[in-house]
């Protein structure tokens, strides 16, 4: 792979992480106002996240270029590791509960892969913030971040149909004209219950 592919990578994945320190804020916001101890950690961390991701933006700043198929492997894979790394910083560093990064990594991972697993126990009790980030990892993950990634890479003009197909087992043709379409009403339907 070409350092000039690799920049393209990174600056998609910059993308995805300053989306990703969006999400970070809503339990910061929640925290705050039910006067929860993490409020500040979630802050600091959607911050740092966020700088991150403009870091890689800023650096691999690229015009226009075209994912191949080893190269969507290799984004999907860079996303998950990134948003699982930063992910898993409000576990780790929550002033409520402690847990290792083990631990806060497994909790990540479980979440945006919506397996529903945990390693924490006393739910009931645990701060607003932190079980509405569990809640929207497990959102992320059911809306798929490739869902959402193939939503975002047109207006990167970046193909995004070769990102579906690593992320689905079917390998027929397309269901729709355009894979936007599909992210679109796919993205619109999973909202909408949400929001019901």
């Amino acid at each position: 792979m070409s350092l000039k592919e690799l920049q393209g990578l990174l600056f998609v994945a910059g993308i995805f992480l300053i989306a990703f320190s969006v999400t970070m804020l809503v339990p910061a916001i929640i925290d705050y106002r039910t006067g929860g101890q993490d409020a500040s950690t979630f802050l600091i961390i959607a911050l740092l996240t966020c700088f991150c991701g403009g870091l890689s933006v800023i650096a691999n700043d690229h015009k226009e270029f075209t994912l191949n198929r080893k190269q969507t492997f290799m984004l999907t894979g860079i996303s998950w590791v990134l948003l699982s790394l930063f992910g898993s910083l409000p576990f780790m560093l929550s002033n409520e509960i402690h847990l290792s990064f083990t631990d806060s990594i497994f909790e990540t991972v479980s979440g945006i892969t919506t397996t529903g697993s945990t390693i924490l126990s006393g739910l009931d009790n645990m701060g607003k913030g932190l079980l509405l980030w569990r809640a929207i990892l497990q959102w992320i993950g059911g809306v798929g971040i490739i869902v959402m990634a193939v939503a975002i890479l047109p207006f990167l003009k970046v193909g995004g149909m070769q990102l579906f197909q690593t992320e689905s087992s079917d390998r027929s043709d397309k269901v729709a004209p355009k894979a936007h379409q599909i992210a679109t009403r796919l993205s619109l339907a999973y909202v909408m219950m949400t929001i019901l």
